[in-house]
């Protein structure tokens, strides 16, 4: 799954667009909207949805925890 470029609510992901990992928190209508950083406060809006790549899927993140 890794790779993959549709991505859901939990996933953490690369933004093309921005250079930054971050975990996709909010989605419209199956495109992907808000991403909060991998690390530290703070969130962004994400320009280009088609830019974003899965990194983890949530399910794998939550087997670490």
């Amino acid at each position: 799954m890794t790779g993959e470029r549709q991505c859901r609510m939990g996933n953490l992901t690369h933004d093309e667009d921005t250079a930054r990992l971050g975990i996709v928190t909010d989605m419209d209508s199956g495109a992907v909207g808000v991403l909060r950083p991998h690390i530290g406060p703070g969130q962004w809006t994400s320009r280009q949805p088609e830019g974003l790549t899965v990194l983890e899927p949530c399910e794998q993140m939550r087997e670490r925890l």
